[in-house]
């Protein structure tokens, strides 16, 4: 039977790598006013968004509203993968896609010293809805209640659902396979209550209640330990969970001690993903019969029953935040106070908010039956192999995230006052996650972004429009020096012709580990038996942009 050592290994390595990228890549809070001023929406009491960043604001906002909106993140997230889709590793005599060391004059180069193909997120893009309302019990005592989301990207997808992508040597396995395929939100929700009382005129607090319920799919290619890095015996693990109740509170304390002066902080704490679900092998995903070898060696890809996860553990982020604004107020204010639009000229304000994602970093599953993989033959028949859920007990994955912070300035000014007003805010994120764990299922690196919008009063309704461009630096992963090397592997260079034998064979574009702002860590694997080489996956160079188009409208009533 083949594979039978490594079936406990792949389940370490593929389930927890998979259910690791539940999150999903936030870019900043969400609500048009929010993308219209960078982010910097916190002490600035103005509509009912104020639910998810200051439920204390809402004891000031006078009367009642609705607010209704949309926000659409666009992205290209791209990485250039450094080094060759076998490391120039020819071990393997086949790998699915042709021999692995054809070199000869007038033929592609092999398998194993094709470099590596650029490949960018592919999946689509719509818009986030929101939808949120609120008003008075009392005078002093406010309620809230919507479905909010951050501005995030809702999917990732690298590379065909196969787990191909397209080279002009012709069809090879995504480079991010390793990481990430793709992964899609197959359902989400996320209501929210409010409550908020003011003590005093210039003193409120507030606290919202907010349950995620979360069904999500995510997949990824490992190839077997002892398979060197041929694709011929990789699998493709498909991982469906769900949590349909994870709740969060977030509380807040809103001082005015001065007209003009806002004064705020907050702090959101979020259980944890603790849900079910299952997943799906698929064996020798990417072998295909090809001439040059007996039929009696070959394998063809075969899906093998779902298999059911008992846990699945995702710790989710904690958040504080800290604003100030000051406004310059119009001198003929006869307005109700707590209307920004009805009552000032301008205002600025500058937010700090601190994301404890070190805590999200470690992530688990427990595999909930005896797991049995079969692998098709050409010819007919099949093998199999099986490990025990009691042999595997509680699986652990580490995703090396830390800490994040994000400054935020942003301001308003009335162009006619009352009526039309300008709106704008930049913005600068700290990386989230240890750059030799770059990967393209943790795109949390720094980033700058700037924004601008507008918005018009017609009688009891706001209309407003915002954009926001963000800027993630370029983030540079060398391949590791004493990357293994494949024993026994003898490859010829591409470009001299000359054997290389067993060492690894360099890409020129990679830059040294001197001057790269990190050097890969990331493996194929979670835990490997001794003596089984680890290849290193997430070497590269990895860009972002992303652009954020939100419109909304508010009625007063």
């Amino acid at each position: 039977m083949r594979h039978v050592p490594s079936t406990a290994v792949l389940f370490f390595s593929t389930c927890l790598s998979v259910v690791a990228h539940a999150n999903g890549t936030t870019l900043m809070p969400g609500g048009v006013a929010s993308v219209s001023r960078g982010g910097a929406v916190a002490a600035r009491p103005e509509d009912a968004t104020a639910i998810v960043t200051n439920p204390a604001a809402l004891a000031f906002i006078p009367g009642g509203q609705i607010y209704v909106g949309a926000d659409t993140p666009f992205q290209k997230m791209c990485v250039a993968p450094y080094g060759y889709y076998g490391w120039g590793d020819a071990k393997s005599t086949s790998s699915g896609f042709g021999p692995q060391n054809d070199t000869s004059t007038g033929n592609p180069p092999g398998y194993a010293v094709t470099p590596l193909s650029p490949v960018c997120n592919s999946a689509g893009t719509f818009p986030v809805p929101q939808l949120a309302a609120q008003g008075h019990i009392t005078k002093d005592l406010a309620y809230g209640i919507g479905f909010l989301n951050p501005v995030l990207v809702p999917g990732q997808q690298f590379g065909g659902d196969d787990g191909t992508v397209q080279t002009p040597y012709g069809p090879r396995p995504t480079p991010t396979r390793g990481t990430l395929i793709k992964q899609t939100a197959v359902y989400a929700s996320d209501p929210s209550f409010s409550l908020a009382y003011r003590f005093m005129s210039e003193l409120a607090a507030g606290m919202t209640l907010q349950i995620t319920s979360i069904a999500a799919r995510q997949s990824q290619v490992q190839v077997p330990p002892g398979s060197g890095t041929s694709p011929s015996s990789a699998i493709l693990s498909t991982v469906y969970t769900q949590d349909l109740f994870i709740p969060a509170l977030t509380f807040s304390v809103h001082a005015k001690p001065i007209p003009g002066l806002d004064v705020m902080g907050a702090f959101k704490w979020s259980d944890d993903l603790h849900g079910s679900g299952d997943v799906v092998f698929e064996t020798n995903t990417y072998n295909r019969p090809y001439q040059g070898i007996s039929a009696q060696y070959q394998y063809v890809p075969y899906k093998n029953a779902p298999v059911r996860l008992s846990d699945v553990t995702v710790r989710l982020p904690w958040a504080a935040t800290g604003a100030i604004r000051y406004a310059g107020l119009l001198k003929d204010d006869k307005a109700p106070g707590g209307d920004p639009m009805a009552t000032e000229r301008w205002d600025v304000e500058f937010d700090f908010n601190y994301t404890f994602d070190a805590r999200t970093s470690n992530s688990s599953v427990t595999l909930g039956q005896d797991a049995t993989l079969l692998y098709q033959k050409a010819t007919g028949g099949t093998e199999q192999s099986t490990v025990k859920a009691s042999d595997l007990g509680t699986l652990t994955f580490d995703r090396h995230l830390r800490d994040n912070y994000a400054l935020r300035v942003g301001g308003s000014y009335s162009v006619l006052p009352r009526k039309f007003a300008v709106n704008a805010g930049v913005f600068y994120e700290s990386p989230g996650v240890d750059l030799a764990y770059a990967n393209v299922g943790a795109f949390s690196f720094q980033r700058i972004g700037a924004s601008i919008g507008i918005m018009a009063r017609f009688g009891s309704w706001d209309l407003r429009v915002g954009a926001t461009q963000i800027r993630s630096e370029t983030v540079e992963v060398a391949p590791p020096p004493n990357q293994s090397q494949a024993v026994g592997a003898t490859v010829t260079s591409p470009t001299t012709g000359n054997p290389i034998g067993s060492k690894i064979l360099p890409d020129p574009n990679a830059p040294p580990p001197s001057k790269a702002d990190a050097v890969a860590a990331q493996t194929q694997f979670a835990h490997t038996p001794q003596g089984v080489t680890n290849w290193v996956v997430n070497a590269g160079r990895y860009t972002a942009s992303f652009e954020v188009l939100s419109v909304g409208a508010t009625f007063h009533f």
